[in-house]
C-alpha cells in the first residue's frame, strides 16, 4: 500500500536460474506487455528486466488512488501467477 505521490524505489533481486521482469502498472499496462514483444526492459520508470542472478532497480512515483499490478510477463510467467496487486491510496 502506498500513497499517492510516493516515490519508491524497488531494488529487485532475482535469484532464480532464469530471467523475469518487473513490471508495474494498471491492466492496461499488463495487457500491453502480456502482448508485446519487448525482450529487454529499462527506460520507463517501474519497468525493468531482471536477468538470472543479477539485481535491477527502478524508482516509480504513484498517481492517483486505485490498485496496480507488479507482473512478470516472460512467457507464461504471468498466466502461472507471477503477480501482485498494489494498493494506491490518497
Amino acid at each position: 500500500r502506498f500513497e499517492t505521490g510516493t516515490t519508491v524505489r524497488f531494488v529487485i533481486h532475482n535469484g532464480d536460474p532464469i530471467n523475469h521482469e518487473f513490471i508495474l502498472g494498471d491492466a492496461s499496462v499488463q495487457r500491453k506487455h502480456e502482448r508485446g514483444t519487448h525482450a529487454k526492459h529499462g527506460t520507463v520508470p517501474g519497468e525493468i528486466s531482471v536477468p538470472a542472478g543479477e539485481t535491477r532497480v527502478t524508482t516509480y512515483t504513484f498517481g492517483g488512488p486505485g490498485t496496480l499490478t507488479i507482473g512478470c510477463h516472460l512467457p507464461a510467467h504471468y498466466a502461472y501467477g507471477m503477480r501482485a496487486d498494489v494498493t494506491v491510496t490518497r
